[in-house]
């Protein structure tokens, strides 16, 4: 489907469209945590019915991008991603009418389904459109705008909640939601060709899964990144109670630390789009791995053997950060590089491996909590440590294999000029 109105995917809007559509994911999340209490309360749940109403998301959102993958690869991306954000606003709406525990949980979990089509499938399409060093510029000016929600989100809601009542919460993520999806209906076009559109079957899915995982490159890609969300949703996870609890920092100010921390992963995705300009995919990689070993260290020093003050703490977790930030974009982009034709799934894959891994890394970081920050450093490191792992396997493979990421010089140039210039 073509249209003169359809934005070109060169463009800065373009990113714009794609980068909002996929922040409906945090939105849901982030603006929540100030609520849960309210929501104990008034609809009698229990405080471990409140923490469900996360969980139940989170695992809506994993299982949802396995199906929605596959049916981008089938009926085209632009079709996914309206039926997704159309299906968002109207759970989103339908948990602020809740009147029960049990019915908001219900309307939780469907809206974690959701919220997975637009930003599973918004990678599908950035792989539709570019490869190389361009796909991977892309996707960290993608993830720029998506590192807007978590800096605004926590404030925003606890704004809603004091102004307003704890049911705001869903009203304005519903009509960003349903604006997002009037710009996505006028001026997003479909990337996938009719041509290239493959209904898999089951065995194909498990087959393209296998390739992807044993993959020279986009296995140890899909690794580093698993890793990386189980260190960000061990911060996520255990920040509130470590700060607001250990730190003794008040409730009020809790999310200027979670603001600061999404700004550093925005610094950034923001470097990695300027160094891929002149620097190699690898390089970029590597630099982050850099930044991210060392704040994890810090980290566990800071936090096991020493009692060290919150300054320190937070420069070591932003630190980490910071290198998260640089490796996300290019691993994404290297790891989705050879599956082209199955980029939904390729992208299923991916975001369902940070969805396993970050669950992971929530259940050992509350295992390991002890009333202290020891286990942000503990849970943090371990994570840190794999991801590092697997960088150096990947570093080490490409050192003997060069021509593994050698992509010819139209590899970063968009595929729409690659056509033309044949």
């Amino acid at each position: 489907m073509s249209s003169s109105r359809h934005l070109a995917p060169e463009g800065n809007r373009f990113i714009i469209l794609l980068g909002a559509l996929t922040a409906q994911g945090a939105i849901s999340v982030d603006v929540l945590l100030p609520s849960l209490p309210s929501m104990v309360r008034e609809l009698s749940m229990t405080s471990a019915a409140a923490q469900l109403t996360i969980g139940l998301y989170i695992g809506g959102f994993a299982a949802g991008q396995l199906g929605w993958g596959w049916l981008s690869d089938w009926v085209g991306r632009r079709p996914v991603i309206l039926a997704g954000t159309g299906g968002y606003a109207l759970t989103t709406f339908m948990c602020s009418f809740s009147h029960s525990g049990e019915e908001l949980l219900f309307w939780r979990l469907l809206l974690g389904i959701c919220a997975a089509a637009p930003i599973t499938v918004s990678r599908a399409v950035l792989r539709d459109h570019f490869t190389g060093r361009l796909l991977a510029r892309r996707m960290a000016a993608m993830t720029t705008v998506f590192f807007l929600s978590p800096m605004l989100a926590p404030a925003l809601g606890t704004f809603l909640l004091y102004s307003f009542g704890w049911r705001s919460v869903f009203w304005v993520p519903g009509l960003i939601s349903v604006i997002a999806l009037g710009f996505a209906w006028v001026f997003l076009g479909e990337s996938h060709a009719i041509s290239k559109r493959k209904r898999s079957s089951f065995l194909q899915i498990l087959g393209t899964f296998r390739d992807m995982i044993l993959h020279p490159v986009s296995g140890p890609c899909l690794m580093i990144q698993a890793g990386m969300s189980a260190g960000i949703m061990t911060w996520i996870s255990s920040s509130s109670l470590i700060l607001t609890g250990y730190y003794q920092i008040p409730n009020r100010y809790y999310a200027l630390f979670f603001t600061a921390t999404a700004a550093v992963q925005l610094s950034g995705t923001i470097s990695c789009n300027h160094l891929l300009r002149t620097h190699t995919l690898p390089k970029v990689m590597e630099w982050g791995g850099i930044f991210v070993g060392s704040g994890a260290v810090l980290l566990f020093l800071c936090t096991v053997p020493f009692n060290a003050p919150l300054w320190a703490v937070m420069s070591s977790i932003w630190i980490f950060m910071y290198g998260f930030g640089l490796m996300v974009p290019a691993t994404s982009g290297m790891a989705l590089h050879a599956f082209g034709l199955v980029g939904g799934l390729a992208a299923a894959l991916l975001g369902s491996a940070q969805s396993l891994f970050g669950s992971i890394g929530s259940i050992v970081s509350a295992s390991l909590y002890n009333g202290t920050a020891s286990s942000l450093g503990e849970g943090m490191g371990m994570a840190a440590a794999f991801a590092c792992l697997m960088l150096l396997i990947l570093s080490l493979r490409l050192r003997r294999e060069p021509e593994l990421v050698d992509h010819p010089p139209e590899a970063d140039t968009p595929l729409n000029e690659q056509k033309t210039s044949t």
